[in-house]
């Protein structure tokens, strides 16, 4: 089993390092901001390319609740943060009152997992408002351009789509370098449990369990792929089951990451089989 080392707190950010991994999430937002191998590079993107749509964060689902830009006492505002060391988890909850959207409160903890080598997030949206409220957990991570990602699917993409990705077999596959218009998004039905992303040296893979098609937030999928319009980034988002919440009671989401090498014999090809291949057998029960 690998060794945790950490969680340590460098500088307002705080990092899970064990193994050949090595995350780290800042207090402001509770963000994510570096996920890399060791000697690897960071595979989100940082404030260099946005100065604020950067790393991976959580929001509230519908977007219409709170329309744009994201509510700054979810995305970035300081979080409280609360480390254990023998468990090995980071815990961030958010502070102020959100002035637009539902009245929330959010709580991140990211655990390492040396026995899987991977880290375990698990996200809970409490609802701190004194009557019932819909709404749902979703994920937006930023990963850097170049890349190619790739996740279970139905045929057919949902929604206002107005992102191409090619289907195979049961698999959507999107080449971040083919289309270059940029500001253009997709919403896709999932059925794989998992969005996984490559730049050519490393794969990285999101694993969630599904959730059925009657459960969306409005004008939302299950996976969301966003590119931005300046083609510095691209958003690979999961969105969780949606519902009516009890005031106190809250809507949970939980993620498995994985960062892995590029698998032998794969390529950053659409429906290369090998690359697909790895991803399936990482993620298997």
């Amino acid at each position: 089993m690998d060794v945790l080392a950490g969680p340590i707190e460098r500088s307002g950010t705080y990092v899970l390092e064990f193994g050949d991994l090595y995350l780290a999430v800042d207090a402001d937002g509770g963000k994510v901001v570096e996920f890399k191998r060791a000697g690897g590079a960071n595979v989100f993107t940082t404030s260099a390319v946005h100065e604020t749509n950067f790393g991976s964060t959580l929001w509230t689902a519908p977007q219409v609740d709170w329309d744009w830009p994201p509510v700054p006492e979810v995305d970035s505002e300081p979080y409280t943060v609360t480390v254990d060391e023998a468990a090995g988890t980071i815990t961030m909850v958010s502070m102020g009152t959100p002035s637009v959207g539902p009245n929330v409160t959010v709580t991140k903890v990211f655990t390492a997992n040396p026995c899987d080598a991977t880290v375990d997030i698990s996200y809970s949206i409490q609802n701190s408002a004194a009557a019932a409220a819909s709404f749902s957990a979703w994920e937006v991570t930023r990963v850097v351009p170049g890349g190619l990602s790739f996740w279970g699917a139905e045929e057919g993409l949902i929604g206002e789509s107005v992102l191409p990705a090619e289907y195979q077999t049961d698999t959507y596959w999107f080449d971040h370098v083919v289309d270059t218009t940029g500001g253009r998004k997709l919403f896709s039905e999932g059925s794989g449990g998992y969005i996984a992303f490559t730049q050519g040296t490393d794969l990285f893979v999101k694993a969630f369990s599904d959730v059925p098609s009657t459960a969306h937030p409005p004008d939302h999928g299950e996976v969301e792929v966003y590119e931005d319009e300046n083609d510095g980034y691209v958003e690979l988002e999961v969105v969780g089951s949606y519902g009516s919440i009890a005031a106190g009671s809250s809507a949970t989401l939980e993620m498995r990451w994985y960062l892995r090498p590029m698998p032998d014999g794969a390529t950053r090809a659409v429906g290369d089989a090998a690359l697909k291949a790895a991803v399936l057998a990482l993620i298997a029960p």
